[in-house]
């Protein structure tokens, strides 16, 4: 499950909570199908132009559609991967893209009568009709920064006219990266109200007289964030001029180590085709690439803000131009960090993430979710043969998981999938609700909507005529060990269960010990470790005593405000503090605190194994596995197997401390003793 942490010590580690506003986790999510509506605007010569594409049918048979204006109809259109192809009946024009990351936006080249233009395509949630006097007050783009504590996100709001002459919205995270959230949006008595489907958030503002300031406030799991859109000619650039000589000493590829973190560090300075310069900060070991920064030069200075990460970087270059010396400060901590000038960055490696070719068929799927609304997009792996197979279904852990629950460049579920096809097993993963390819509202979901979807994979799995309907089981990680006792005890489908670092004690519980746990193993002080508990413990008592949401909310927000004002603790504990709020005010955070999961475990009657590592600093491996196998005994479950795996972490990597810090650095994203203990006992239990 993801670190709850109210004091989280990360280093470039607002990516956890911060980077995830807007983005959910940094990714969009999409709509299962191509079909539908998309949106782009084309560079000419007299101006931008607005194109729309409608593809038909779907993503198995996509069968053709028309592109506007001039309604002009394709024939030919084909989907490899995620990589589309669309040829016009007479040839007039091709359109190459490829989706990118969420599904809700293609970058390609576009031929037009031979000629090649770039045209990147958002999918569109239908145009709206503007009188004259309305379009007059919104048409065009707003420019606003929504603060969250030290982050800082700058936002831009497009509402264009499309082909077709109906009015579309969509929304760029500029300082995440993430261009084209698709938005629905009205217009009413001088008041812009939109929402974003994608991110579950909302915005209604006020049109001031001169149609040049949208003064509101924008919503998201419950927090409120005020958030003024002003009118703009242009977009704010994040790009840097720079002198022949400056580009000399600072373009280029710059390397550096935090070293009281051990996480390496990327700054990519190039020139764009406009001749200015850009600046992108990379953490390969967090898996996070291309966070857009905006940057200074002065003699032989360099300053680098990153707003999304409420991070900043200055530093000196020495007279050589191969090295530059500074401190990297992120949330009021200030870390040194020397970066030395390279010519291609480090490749960060895991080497058990499967390479092809797979001795196995491998198929993405999308299947109906447990709620209207929701398809859940995902892989299937199928050992080769005619089967039927026994199947195991995949649940992650907490957080905008997507179906390799990858974490800090490791693919945890992608390496357990292929251990166990090449034992004979067909594997389900999925993408999460709400984020990545998978559709539905990840911020208002809940653990027990989570267990709704994954009773809806084993439906899905169920169907397909090669797999076995009678020895159909579940690997659980993290929150995904409380969601599948939760399943099994619900549905006579679920043959066994494997529970991964599952939970045996009361949300509240786990999220305490897990707090001082993790704190303590990543080296916070004890006086930072007593107010973290000191808040999570009054956040459960306002949860307690107030069944209303918004109010609890309300409260929450209050208390974190009193606390953050009266306490004595460093202006970083203070900054973390609006950092980790979002989260702590979110539904799924007040129905994690008060789940108890003995009931559940006492209602599962199929073979179960519990495993924790000895290490596990987010779930107690002396209270929560004792606990599972308690509830377990207690509903007279006689085919249980627990252990505690020695010198392992929370995902069963080979640790030290076990603390968070360690997750990246270690290349081993399961071990294999591990690995083997889970296929030998499916082995035996499964099939």
């Amino acid at each position: 499950m993801k670190r709850i942490l109210l004091f989280p010590k990360l280093g470039i580690a607002a990516l956890v909570i911060g980077i995830g506003l807007l983005t959910g986790g940094g990714a969009i999510a999409a709509t299962a199908s191509l079909a539908g509506e998309w949106h782009g605007l084309l560079d000419t010569a007299s101006g931008p132009e607005a194109i729309g594409i409608k593809l038909n049918g779907d993503d198995a048979n996509l069968s053709g559609g028309e592109i506007r204006p001039g309604t002009q109809a394709f024939d030919t259109v084909t989907l490899t991967g995620k990589s589309l192809h669309i040829r016009s009946i007479p040839g007039d024009f091709t359109y190459d893209g490829v989706l990118q990351e969420g599904g809700n936006m293609i970058t390609g080249t576009l031929v037009l009568n031979g000629e090649p233009v770039p045209l990147t395509l958002v999918r569109g949630l239908g145009g709206i009709v503007l009188t004259t006097e309305q379009a007059a007050q919104v048409e065009g783009t707003w420019e606003g920064t929504i603060v969250i504590g030290a982050i800082n996100l700058l936002v831009d709001l497009h509402i264009v006219r499309d082909a077709s002459h109906l009015y579309v919205a969509t929304l760029d995270s500029v300082n995440q990266g993430a261009k084209g959230l698709p938005a629905t949006f009205s217009v009413a008595d001088g008041k812009l109200q939109f929402k974003l489907p994608a991110v579950n958030a909302t915005y209604q503002g006020t049109i001031d007289a001169t149609n040049k300031e949208i003064a509101g406030s924008f919503s998201q799991n419950g927090m409120d964030m005020p958030l003024t859109l002003r009118r703009v000619a242009k977009v704010a650039s994040l790009t840097t001029a720079l002198t022949d000589r400056q580009a000399a000493r600072f373009a280029g590829i710059w390397e550096g180590t935090l070293r009281e973190f051990g996480l390496l560090v990327d700054l990519r300075i190039t020139r764009d085709a406009s001749g200015q310069y850009l600046c992108m900060l990379d953490s390969p070991m967090q898996g996070a690439n291309g966070i857009p920064t905006t940057f200074t030069v002065a003699a032989s200075d360099i300053e680098v803000t990153a707003p999304a990460l409420g991070g900043s970087y200055k530093g000196s270059i020495d007279d050589a131009n191969k090295s530059i010396s500074g401190v990297f400060t992120q949330l009021g901590k200030a870390i040194p960090l020397v970066l030395a000038k390279v010519d291609k960055a480090a490749t960060i490696t895991r080497p058990q993430t499967p390479k092809p070719p797979y001795p196995y068929k491998t198929e993405d799927v999308t299947f109906p979710g447990g709620a209207d609304g929701v398809v859940l997009a995902g892989t299937i792996t199928e050992p080769e043969g005619a089967g039927p197979f026994p199947a195991i279904i995949l649940v992650a852990g907490s957080g905008p998981n997507d179906r390799d629950e990858s974490i800090l460049g490791h693919k945890l579920f992608f390496v357990i999938a292929d251990n166990l096809t090449r034992r004979g097993f067909a594997v389900l993963r999925y993408d999460k609700r709400g984020t990545h390819l998978s559709t539905g509202d990840y911020g208002s979901a809940t653990t027990e909507d989570f267990a709704v979807d994954a009773l809806a994979a084993v439906k899905f799995a169920k169907s397909r005529k090669e797999i076995n309907p009678a020895r159909i089981g579940m690997i659980g990680h993290s929150e995904g060990g409380a969601i599948a006792p939760m399943c099994a005890a619900k549905s006579p489908d679920i043959a066994f269960i494997v529970l991964l670092a599952g939970l045996g004690t009361r949300g509240d519980h786990v999220i305490l010990w897990q707090t001082a746990a993790m704190g303590k193993a990543d080296g916070e002080s004890p006086e930072v470790i007593a107010a973290g508990q000191e808040m999570l413990r009054k956040v459960i008592e306002i949860y307690a005593a107030t069944p209303d949401q918004a109010a609890a909310v309300a409260k929450l927000k209050a208390y974190a405000d009193q606390f953050a004002a009266a306490t004595t603790l460093p202006a970083e504990v203070r900054a973390r503090i609006a950092v980790a709020l979002p989260l702590v005010c979110s539904p799924w955070f007040r129905g994690f605190l008060a789940y108890d999961p003995a009931p559940a475990l006492q209602r599962v009657h199929c073979p179960v194994l519990a495993l924790n590592g000895s290490l596990d600093k987010q779930v107690s491996p002396d209270d929560d596995l004792p606990g599972i196998a308690a509830a377990l005994k207690a509903g007279g479950n006689r085919d249980v197997t627990t252990a505690v795996l020695p010198g392992l972490n929370h995902l069963f990597q080979p640790a030290t401390t076990g603390g968070g810090e360690e997750y990246a650095k270690i290349p081993t994203t399961i071990d294999p003793a591990a690995l083997a203990r889970i296929g030998d006992w499916l082995d035996a239990h499964g099939k």
